[in-house]
């Protein structure tokens, strides 16, 4: 019975010190033995992936058989959505930044399609190019794409739209917003 109690009174002793060292250790840093560094293993080999999907759209651009039907849009949109996926497993890559300005480049010119499952694609890749994308780069998209605030503005505004592309229209606006601000603080 003794024992019992001293076990006890050991164990929460030790959980005591345990909870007071998560609590006034500010400085230091408790040595955790069960971390694991992981690194990103995909990034060096995302442009593998992504320019060879752009390469077999480019090629099969022209054939009326695969994009005449009504799958035609839902592929594209896959296609878009998968090279976003590409882009944002890439990670902190080095060349990270220059896919996203490349699928920037690539989506763009779907920004009005017809299908509406193309327009969310290109929302969803525009969101992805922007969170990878220099900044840089971002202010020579903007005022190069005349039609990028106006686009983003109106799916933003839309009533009838869907509520996810407001949404990721609303965050584009706000990172640009963002990346604006800080430039104009450096200068």
């Amino acid at each position: 019975m003794l024992q019992k109690k001293a076990m006890i009174s050991s164990d929460t002793a030790a959980s005591r010190s345990d909870r007071l060292e998560a609590r006034t250790r500010r400085w230091g840093f408790r040595r955790d033995t069960n971390v694991k560094i992981v690194t990103n293993e995909f990034g060096p080999w995302a442009p593998l992936f992504f320019y060879q999907l752009v390469a077999a759209f480019v090629s099969s651009k022209g054939n009326s058989d695969l994009w005449a039907r009504g799958d035609g849009s839902r592929l594209m949109a896959n296609v878009i959505i998968t090279l976003s996926c590409f882009v944002q497993c890439s990670g902190n890559h080095p060349g990270t930044h220059i896919l996203a300005f490349d699928l920037f480049s690539f989506i763009w010119e779907f920004y009005d399609a017809e299908s509406p499952a193309v327009r969310q694609a290109v929302l969803v890749g525009v969101a992805t190019c922007i969170m990878f994308v220099t900044s840089d780069d971002l202010i020579k998209v903007v005022l190069e794409k005349n039609d990028l605030p106006t686009f983003l503005m109106e799916t933003a505004m839309d009533s009838n739209g869907d509520d996810q592309c407001k949404q990721l229209a609303v965050s584009v606006i706000t990172r640009i917003k963002e990346i604006s601000k800080q430039l104009a603080c450096s200068t």
